[in-house]
């Protein structure tokens, strides 16, 4: 796009206007259709969620992301950069010796990996991946690495297994008939100790995630980072269920990619 936009005499529309502008004879790519829905159906929800946050920066970015994803104007993403290395770790999350992660939807252990190279003398990590063969390579990545806790479960409200459309990507769009099934559980079952920052992507179930951490959010006051672009209603389902547990949290949002996907939201104990 930024380069389209700085060919002289060029003018160019991309998928996103185009289908906006077919009055629906073409699909709006559907992360689009569904914030479209769900904000007209809970504007409130996203207002207060705005008000919310603790720096301009991070409303900024909450303006530019619902500008793309309400009004399919890619030009408001052209202030973002794909820095997925930067994800979860950002200047304000601080870390102490002795910290705690969990890591949920740990897949291959890349942020595990970050997170130590910023917190050396951490005191442990509960690593989350419910794949088989996905867990089976971060144990190899984080082979030299010590006090790593592998749990072979997604993160959820209770203990079951779910099953799932594996097209679907999302533990969110649940089926009796799915070709998938993965062992879940909460983590206030599966860890009792103390933990000190938790990190969120799980293809959809975050709020039943964080409905299964209560009592460690309670106790612990951790530091959170939550993914919140699987779903729209993500946006203020997360800080609702978060700041009904315990209220003093600085909110932040940041975004790392040129597109929808990416976008997450951190908790900070005042």
């Amino acid at each position: 796009m930024n380069k389209l936009l700085r060919l002289n005499g060029v003018v160019s529309m991309d998928y996103f206007a185009v289908a906006d502008a077919s009055h629906f004879l073409l699909p709006q790519v559907q992360a689009l259709a569904d914030t479209q829905k769900e904000y007209a159906a809970h504007p409130e929800k996203f207002e207060w969620v705005r008000d919310l946050f603790t720096d301009q920066e991070s409303r900024e970015v909450f303006n530019r992301v619902m500008e793309f994803r309400l009004n399919a104007n890619l030009r408001a993403m052209r202030f973002f950069d794909y820095t997925a290395d930067q994800q979860y770790f950002e200047p304000f999350v601080k870390f102490s010796p002795g910290e705690v992660f969990v890591d949920g939807g740990g897949f291959d252990g890349y942020t595990t990996e970050e997170f130590i190279k910023r917190c050396p003398q951490y005191g442990g990590v509960h690593f989350f991946e419910p794949t088989e063969t996905t867990l089976g390579k971060a144990k190899s990545k984080l082979a030299q690495h010590r006090d790593i806790h592998y749990h072979p479960v997604g993160l959820f409200d209770a203990k079951q297994t779910l099953s799932f459309d594996a097209d679907a990507g999302s533990a969110s769009k649940i089926s009796e008939t799915g070709r998938v099934k993965i062992e879940v559980d909460a983590l206030d079952n599966r860890v009792t100790e103390s933990v000190s920052f938790i990190k969120l992507d799980l293809e959809g179930a975050e709020p039943k995630a964080l409905e299964g951490m209560k009592w460690h959010i309670q106790e612990d006051h951790p530091k959170l980072a939550v993914a919140v672009y699987h779903d729209p209603a993500h946006f203020w389902q997360v800080p609702e269920i978060i700041l009904g547990v315990r209220n003093d949290y600085n909110v932040y949002l940041r975004h790392y990619t040129e597109g929808w996907t990416e976008t997450v939201m951190f908790f900070i104990p005042k």
